[in-house]
């Protein structure tokens, strides 16, 4: 990005790719859930300061929550407070409850958040607003994830850009991700019934199947074709 970006007029910015992704996974399992290749999609922000990055942040967040919507596993889709690792407090996953899931939440409902077992604790419960006595733990599987950055990258690999006034300073970035591979998973996993799978309508291949029980030119085989060739209409 260091092409593109040199002065405030260049940004805000965003940049994402979907791309295929190899792992040495040690412990792929229940099919495309956790698998040694799987499609990624990614993005990545870029802004001016703090405020900005949050807006967009905010943004992304939303339109996350949308996505799982129309996946049709909203509902069982919560915001999930998880370690920040070396970029900040706090990242924010995805989490879908399912007894499949290895991660363990404990779920706010009237809040609809979640805080991940790795960080729960008092201190956390406290800064985020939550009381420990309302929170159920639930198993649940990472369906997405979004970071804080800061400038933990743009520093080192040079990515600045000059403000109104001329001053050098370093870009705010965000990362922002969906495993489109893994999401049909937990599709499966959270909304099969005992007769098999259950697309939603959003992801579904095509809406409705027409299987023509009769024989070659019959009442019922007719009826079949004509509503097969009058498909479109």
């Amino acid at each position: 990005m260091t092409e593109h970006i040199s002065s405030y007029r260049d940004l805000p910015v965003s940049a994402y790719q979907f791309q295929n992704k190899f792992r040495n996974e040690l412990r792929a399992k229940s099919g495309i859930m956790r698998g040694k290749e799987f499609l990624m999609k990614d993005l990545y922000s870029f802004s001016r300061d703090e405020a900005e990055h949050k807006a967009f942040y905010d943004k992304a967040r939303e339109a996350y929550k949308k996505v799982f919507e129309r996946m049709g596993i909203g509902e069982q889709t919560y915001v999930t407070f998880a370690s920040g690792g070396i970029f900040s407090e706090f990242s924010e996953e995805f989490q879908t409850v399912s007894d499949a899931g290895e991660d363990t939440i404990f779920v706010d409902e009237d809040k609809r958040i979640a805080v991940n077992k790795e960080v729960c604790t008092d201190e956390t419960l406290a800064k985020l607003g939550l009381e420990k006595g309302k929170l159920m733990e639930k198993k649940a599987i990472e369906a997405g994830n979004i970071f804080n950055l800061g400038t933990r990258f743009s520093e080192p690999l040079g990515l600045y850009y000059r403000d109104e006034t001329g001053a050098r300073k370093p870009v705010v970035m965000g990362s922002y991700g969906i495993g489109p591979t893994r999401l049909m998973g937990i599709i499966v996993e959270v909304l099969a019934d005992g007769k098999g799978l259950v697309w939603p309508e959003s992801v579904a291949p095509f809406a409705y199947h027409l299987v023509s029980l009769g024989h070659g030119g019959d009442e019922i085989s007719k009826t079949a074709d004509a509503l097969y060739e009058d498909r479109y209409i």
